[in-house]
């Protein structure tokens, strides 16, 4: 029995990563921070790959929780990048869980 719960459980923990993830490498065409709710999300001007279905209707990235340190280190990045006009990677969680349209940023790195 605990063999078959264990089993169970193992599935269930695969059935929660997502099948897709985003990746693209461009330039920074805009960052966006609104005061209704402080969300802070981009856009980018290179091609999407292995795009989130949840996020396929357009080319914004979100940062998933932008009072946390990670999100407030990425934000610095972006303006960064931004500022100095260089292209930057940025890779997706594959979910949409702080904007429905626009896929959660997991990673951002810095080219030049």
């Amino acid at each position: 029995m605990k063999l078959a719960a264990l089993g169970l459980l193992a599935l269930t923990s695969l059935a929660a990563l997502p099948s897709y993830a985003g990746a693209v490498n461009g330039h920074i065409l805009a960052i966006y921070v609104r005061q209704s709710d402080g969300l802070v999300y981009f856009e980018t001007d290179g091609a999407i790959s292995d795009r989130a279905p949840c996020a396929a209707s357009n080319n914004l990235w979100v940062l998933p929780n932008e009072n946390s340190d990670t999100s407030k280190r990425q934000y610095a990045a972006l303006l960064s990048a931004k500022a100095s006009n260089v292209s930057i990677d940025v890779f997706g969680s594959g979910t949409c869980t702080r904007w429905v349209n626009s896929e959660d940023v997991n990673t951002i790195v810095i080219r030049n």
